[in-house]
């Protein structure tokens, strides 16, 4: 079976599914879990030697779309598992952080978002093992 022109359709399809589909997971990890995964599948599918240039502005627009919505939904205060928050916050400042960092330029309310959050970590980590100032 040869390769024809047109064989990373299906990959890219397969890549932005997986994103899509993590805007209808309901629970903050199972969201994160899926957009981490959906990350990979973007790095794998760039590394292909059939990657045409021509698309990385809809990889970048996948990728911003991914890290607005986990800004948008990020675990709230009282949902105090650290693992989740650990999570969110290593994703983001990693993996995320180039695309996270964009939007924060683009939409500066969105600093604010992450500011909190990474402000209310410590709090959470705490009262998770017992820590709690109360």
């Amino acid at each position: 079976m040869s390769s024809g022109q047109h064989d990373f359709t299906p990959a890219l399809g397969k890549v932005l599914t997986t994103l899509i589909g993590a805007r209808e997971e309901t629970t903050p990890d199972r969201r994160l879990g899926r957009t981490m995964l959906g990350f990979r599948e973007l790095l794998e599918y760039e590394d292909r030697l059939d990657f045409d240039e021509n698309e990385r502005p809809l990889l970048d627009l996948a990728r911003l779309k991914a890290v607005r919505l986990l800004l948008d939904n990020l675990p709230a205060d009282d949902e105090l598992d650290p693992t989740v928050w650990t999570k969110y916050y290593t994703f983001l400042s990693v993996e995320g952080a180039e695309a996270r960092e964009l939007l924060e330029v683009k939409e500066p309310e969105l600093a604010v978002v992450w500011s909190d959050f990474c402000s209310c970590l410590p709090k959470v980590m705490d009262e998770a093992i017992g820590f709690s100032q109360n």
